[in-house]
């Protein structure tokens, strides 16, 4: 046959299709062939599932903590074609939990798992390495822990962070592994920031730490919220001066008072609109009528006005008020100088008390022109009991004449009521 004959052969359209359909049937003779032959295959890293967990804690409040491993190892013996359907990613294993009734340590066999439609009784042989599964089951375990944080950061000049933060809410609640929950101490939040000059708020996260201050890892406990509504409270501060009121009398008025209080002032914090009203606290407020020359009062409790913080570390004060630059002189005045005002209806007041020394207060000049006829003790009857007896009652003193004098003290006589 001629090489020209040869390729015209080839060319022909019913020889290539005869060709064709000839290797076709060598192939499936080999593919039908070889399907019924057994063969063995490994399959790596097959996930490890669990069955009843939800049981397990329902009923007895025990989960799994650990295992020896996540996955195995799987040796498959079978015919070519039943291995052809398995693979690392349809096949798995399940560890069932039914046994287990408290926690502790348990060593395991599996089952496994095939795709949909293999049928398992078709493998001769199934290894699997390992060939149990060692898990640890501890009890289930909640509690609630306290939220708490500090502020590490700077408040900017004149201003002042409240040393405690304010959450919401103030707990966390934690589920897990008992071993796990009893390791844990609080919610703990950190807030740096520096020159502050306003209130913060805003959600932040948390890290759990142990009774030491250890960071604790979350992995294996649930937690109802993973944040937390942080409030850190930046505050003005204001120096506040101390001061004591006095009241006019007894001759004397405010010009003849020096009033000296210690400490003189202190700082507060609040916020902004709060201080701005606060221009003086008044630790004491003192009659003049009653100081003869000196008043004096120690360990005063310094009154913190609402919403402030005292940063001065002193909470009480003295106070002293001395009267100067006037002068004094004792006079009697007899019964005849008392007058009675508001009498019980039915009653007629008698004076008891005979003479009535006074002490009286004002300029040198003033108290010269003073005569025991110019002092008059005024008795108001209007608190007095409407029955008859003898009672002991305060005296308002006068003198006629002269507003710029004034007694110094208290005054009281007896008085006898006597029904009409």
């Amino acid at each position: 046959m001629t090489e020209k004959n040869f390729k015209s052969i080839l060319e022909s359209k019913a020889v290539m299709v005869v060709l064709s359909l000839a290797i076709a049937l060598v192939l499936w003779l080999y593919v039908t062939g070889t399907e019924g032959v057994t063969v063995e295959k490994e399959f790596r890293n097959i996930k490890v599932n669990y069955t009843g967990t939800e049981e397990l804690a329902e009923s007895s409040g025990l989960l799994v903590t650990g295992s020896d491993v996540d996955t195995i190892n799987l040796t498959v013996t079978g015919l070519r074609r039943d291995i052809a359907q398995l693979s690392d990613r349809n096949l798995s294993v399940s560890v069932n939990l039914s046994s287990v009734k408290s926690e502790g340590y348990y060593t395991l066999a599996y089952e496994v798992n095939y795709p949909k439609g293999v049928i398992a009784d078709n493998f001769t042989s199934v290894h699997g390495s390992p060939e149990t599964v060692a898990v640890t089951v501890d009890r289930l375990s909640s509690r609630k822990v306290e939220v708490k944080g500090s502020f590490t950061g700077s408040a900017a000049d004149g201003y002042l962070a409240q040393e405690t933060l304010v959450f919401n809410p103030m707990t966390v609640k934690i589920s897990g592994p008992k071993a796990l929950v009893d390791q844990v101490d609080c919610a703990w939040v950190t807030i740096t920031r520096e020159n502050v000059d306003a209130s913060l708020c805003y959600m932040t996260s948390f890290t759990l730490l142990d009774a030491e201050g250890k960071a604790l890892d979350t992995n294996g406990l649930t937690l109802d919220t993973d944040e937390v509504e942080v409030t850190l409270n930046i505050y003005l501060t204001k120096t506040v001066a101390l001061t004591a009121t006095v009241i006019p009398g007894g001759g004397a008025t405010e010009a003849n008072a020096i009033v000296t209080v210690e400490p003189s002032s202190i700082t507060l914090a609040g916020n902004a609109e709060t201080l701005d009203a606060i221009n003086q606290i008044v630790v004491d407020t003192v009659k003049l009528a009653n100081v003869n020359p000196i008043y004096e009062l120690d360990e005063q409790i310094i009154p913190i006005p609402n919403d402030t913080v005292n940063l001065s570390g002193v909470s009480t004060a003295s106070v002293r008020v001395e009267i100067q630059n006037l002068a004094t002189a004792t006079f009697t005045a007899d019964k005849k100088a008392v007058a009675f005002t508001n009498v019980p209806e039915g009653f007629t007041p008698e004076c008891i008390t005979e003479t009535l020394p006074v002490l009286l207060r004002g300029s040198r000049e003033a108290l010269d022109t003073v005569a025991a006829g110019h002092i008059r003790a005024v008795v108001d009857l209007t608190d007095c009991v409407a029955a008859p007896g003898i009672y002991n009652v305060t005296a308002k003193i006068s003198v006629d004449g002269n507003a710029e004098l004034g007694a110094v003290g208290e005054y009281k006589v007896y008085i006898k009521l006597n029904a009409k």
